[in-house]
Parts: C-alpha cells; structure tokens; sequence
C-alpha cells in the first residue's frame, strides 16, 4: 500500500507547529537572560553569546519554517499582503501591530496564513532589530562601573520587548486544526 501524500494545508499546518514549538522555546531563553540579568547571575559575555544563539540559530528555523509556510500558500494560489521592509523597523512593528486586529481563532485559510505572515513579522522584527540592539546595549553595560543598574535594567526593558514581540508570534502561529479550516 502506497503511503499517503500530504496536503498542502496539512504540510504548512505541521510546519507552522514546528515554528511554533521553536518560538516558545525561543521566548523561554529570552525570559531566563532577563532574569539572569536582573540577578546578576551570569556573565554578560554569555548572555550576549546566548541572545546570539537565539538570533542566528533559533529564530533563524522558526524564521524558515514559517517562510516554507507561506512559500507553499503562495504555491497554492493564497494572496498574501505585500510584505513590509524588513529594514525599517517602524513599518515592521505597524504590520505587527495590525495584524493583532485578525480573527483570535481563524476561520478560513486567508486568515489563517494571514497570521503565519504575521508571525514571520514578529520573528524578523526580533532577529533584525530588537535582539540586536539587547546585544549592542549589553557591552556598554559590562564596561560601566560594576554595580551600575541603569544600563543593565534598559536591556531588560529591551528583552522584555523582546519577549512581547516573541509571544505575538506565538498568538499568530498557534492555529487551529479543525477539519473545516485545513482539510
């Protein structure tokens, strides 16, 4: 018996469960180098290497599941919304923020992809621009005199921005699986 062929909606619902499952654990990281910091607890050296990790390494697969996502819509006749600059931060965090206005439990497939594009906005407006500017703030903390809170608690303000962008990707990929909506 020959094995049976996946669907297109049924590949980008699998795919987008992985972006998800990939997010989260990315938001949880984010989370335990805010809290190390806070703390204290852990060299600055390798809470930057760590943000890099989540930037290059982690953010990169959700950033790729979710493209593959959008790439098989596409394939499959879907019209997505022209995608913003990946470069201007401003107009990223806008399609970001508009897409909050989207159905919470999608009820047709535009919708549905519409929240994976709009997670793939959340993803790259982290690894373009929140995450580094956490890396870039961080050793100016380290060279300020030891003790000193300011700088330590601004990257903490930045990496709790981080996670709220972290967890609208996670709220716009998380997609039901009804059998109406996908098959």
């Amino acid at each position: 018996m020959a094995p049976r062929e996946l669907r297109v909606e049924q590949i980008v619902l699998m795919r987008s469960m992985f972006a998800a499952k990939n997010i989260r654990g990315q938001r949880d990281r984010l989370l335990e180098f805010q809290v190390q910091l806070r703390q204290q607890t852990y060299p600055i050296e390798e809470v930057v290497s760590g943000l890099a990790e989540v930037r290059f390494e982690g953010l990169k697969v959700a950033s790729l599941y979710l493209t593959f996502c959008l790439r098989k819509a596409t394939e499959k006749g879907a019209r997505l919304a022209p995608d913003p600059s990946f470069s201007d931060w401003h107009q990223l965090f806008g399609a970001v923020k508009a897409a909050q206005r989207l159905p919470a439990r999608p009820t047709t497939q535009t919708e549905a992809y519409a929240r994976i594009q709009a997670a793939l906005y959340a993803v790259k407006l982290l690894q373009e621009h929140v995450l580094p500017r956490c890396m870039d703030g961080l050793p100016t903390a380290n060279v300020q005199a030891a003790g000193s809170s300011s700088s330590i608690e601004g990257v903490c303000g930045l990496l709790g921005s981080a996670c709220t962008v972290v967890n609208l990707a996670i709220n716009h990929v998380d997609l039901p699986s009804p059998p109406s909506l996908f098959f």
